[in-house]
């Protein structure tokens, strides 16, 4: 979708679809439906059976899971950001994704875009984006 086109209306049924495609056992169902629920304006989520916190608690428990395909963990980045005020109790827990560093690079870099984009970042959290961007850019150089 171009960046400049604004973002569909969500129907009920179609988030509540997309939320249910979330639990699927499947790698390939998850992204599908974290892709479609970021082509949605999530900040004003209404009649869907799900609250918004409910849906950034489902999204983040596939970032935060390590036997999910790494690009399946970027798109659930990716919706966290999109969920904006409801991913917003869940920072910290997105802030220990960066600390991570046996976690992919492409996964730490989208969980410091989310970061960004849910709330204004306080010092510790700048602290930490710092860190594991330059720790990545060293081991790159040491190859």
């Amino acid at each position: 979708m171009p960046k400049n086109q604004p973002k569909p209306k969500q129907e009920a049924w179609q988030i509540n679809g997309i939320v249910a495609a979330l639990d699927d056992g499947h790698n390939g169902v998850k992204k599908l439906a974290l892709e479609k629920l970021n082509e949605y304006d999530l900040k004003n989520l209404k009649s869907v059976i799900h609250k918004p916190e409910d849906i950034a608690q489902k999204v983040l428990k596939i970032l935060k899971d390590k036997t999910v395909e790494s690009n399946v963990r970027r798109s659930a980045a990716v919706a966290l950001a999109n969920l904006r005020e409801a991913a917003k109790p869940y920072v910290q827990d997105i802030a220990d994704i960066l600390k991570d560093k046996t976690l992919d690079s492409d996964i730490r870099s989208s969980a410091a875009v989310a970061l960004g984009k849910i709330e204004q970042l306080n010092l510790n959290n700048v602290v930490v984006i710092l860190d594991s961007i330059y720790y990545a850019d060293q081991s790159e150089f040491e190859q």
